[in-house]
């Protein structure tokens, strides 16, 4: 089966859904042991696959009605006439889940977002939560609405690129079942999620919405709560969905309405993007611009950096592809005769759910300038394609590049082959988070305060 046939690229929000045809020789060599994925962890629609990813139902006791208004969610966002639902769903999780578990109202800058994601797609042409896990975690952002505000346009030309972070993506856990999407709800805050929107299938007396046909996903949303009794015309059973959109108060109930549980398209599983403060990590040692754009059958990777400045190694991101996949999590101080050398630090455990994940590493390890360090990372029971990956795809993420002596893949944790003997373009979704040392800080915070007074002198 060729590279085409095997990967569809999805966007939501998007009013034409693009199939991208790959043209020309493969960038790879041939290679009998590794495999890249042959289901996309996401249709062309936007759907997330749950293929493999089958959960067990909740053994916490759920009220039959729960939700999250007013006190756990933000105020309704309107995105006007521009795909960019994508943003408003990944931000409408992220606000919940911080006005939810701390009470920090915050407003994120959706602008930031959709026009500075790094993909192919333009800002109104829709997108997806991949595509927002990547500009989060590479803290790319988030920005604040009043440094970046919305415009539902291309503002590229006049708007901030960059600005001060406000916080930090720490994990995205996903939920496919019905019990457990209500467990991610009360557990994390609002989900990100999507459907397919038709007005035709809307009714604005109920303010309900079902739709049992074939056509793939079209909208992002976020789940905020549910009703087991809310009847929901033309569903074959009560059940629903509290959700919650972007179209602006005015909209349906007061910019929420209610989504079937046996809709065929929406609600089929629920990702919550969680917050920590911005100090957590300073910096992002990664070459995976584009995030999880694919999946391996290897169940070892590394990656190889190089500091740029005296700091200290704090965290760990990567992904895993199914619920219960367990790591093991090593740190390597240098990348000899083709293998990781002088084990520093390492780190086991299991992750409950399948997403973008962080290990804290428990202990500061300190980084000289112009250093090399190897994170290792195994991943068991994590399916048959357990490793991320960010390779080209064009139409997608086009500008992703690779270069030899970053990242290796292993069957046996012994022999290391590097994968851009595979393909060209393509690197493990491996991310070091890293902290300035104290010295830094204490020279930065003298810098500055030398600052603040040549001002005031002058």
């Amino acid at each position: 089966m060729d590279r085409a046939a095997r990967h569809k690229v999805p966007f939501t929000g998007a009013a034409v859904l693009l199939v991208f045809a790959w043209a020309g020789a493969p960038a790879w060599a041939d290679d009998p042991a590794i495999q890249v994925n042959p289901v996309t962890h996401i249709s062309i629609s936007g759907e997330v696959s749950i293929e493999g990813r089958s959960e067990s139902p909740s053994m916490e006791s759920l009220p039959a009605g729960f939700t999250l208004e007013p006190v756990g969610v933000t105020p309704i966002k309107n995105q006007g006439a521009c795909g960019s639902c994508w943003a408003f769903a990944a931000y409408g999780s992220m606000e919940s889940n911080l006005k939810y578990k701390t009470g920090v109202t915050a407003d994120l800058s959706e602008n930031n977002l959709k026009n500075r994601h790094g993909f192919d797609l333009g800002p109104c042409a829709g997108g997806n939560v991949w595509m927002s896990m990547a500009y989060l975690s590479r803290l790319s952002g988030p920005l604040a609405e009043s440094y970046d505000p919305y415009h539902a346009w291309d503002d590229r030309a006049t708007a901030p690129t960059t600005g001060p972070r406000q916080y930090s993506m720490t994990s995205v856990p996903f939920h496919t079942a019905v019990s457990t999407i209500k467990q991610g709800v009360v557990d994390h805050g609002a989900l990100y999620t999507s459907m397919y929107f038709d007005n035709a299938y809307y009714n604005s007396t109920t303010k309900t919405y079902y739709y049992g046909g074939t056509t793939g996903t079209n909208h992002a949303v976020c789940v905020v709560g549910w009703d087991d009794t809310k009847a929901v015309p033309g569903a074959p059973a009560a059940g629903a969905w509290r959700i919650r959109n972007s179209w602006g108060p005015a909209w349906g109930d007061a910019g929420y309405f209610w989504l079937s549980y046996d809709d065929s398209q929406g609600g089929k599983y629920g990702a919550a993007v969680q917050a920590g403060p911005v100090s957590l990590w300073q910096r992002a040692y990664s070459y995976d611009e584009f995030g999880d754009v694919a999946e391996l059958n290897t169940p070892y990777a590394c990656n190889v950096f190089r500091t740029s400045q005296v700091e200290q190694l704090k965290a760990i991101g990567f992904y895993t592809q199914v619920d219960g996949a367990s790591y093991d999590l090593r740190i390597y101080d240098n990348w000899v005769a083709g293998n990781p050398a002088n084990l520093l630090i390492q780190k086991t455990g299991t992750m409950p759910e399948w997403g973008f994940q962080t290990v804290d590493l428990g202990s500061l390890l300190n980084l000289p300038a112009n250093d090399t360090f190897v994170v290792y990372l195994k991943i068991t029971n994590g399916g048959s394609y357990p490793q991320a990956i960010d390779y080209q795809w064009p139409g997608y993420d086009s500008a992703s590049t690779a270069n030899p002596g970053e990242s290796y893949y292993s069957f046996d944790g012994l022999n290391w082959t590097d994968i851009t003997s595979w393909d060209n373009t393509a690197n493990f979704s491996i991310k070091a988070y890293t902290v300035p040392e104290p010295a830094t800080l204490c020279l930065l915070a003298l810098g500055a305060l030398a600052l603040v007074r040549r001002r005031a002198k002058n």
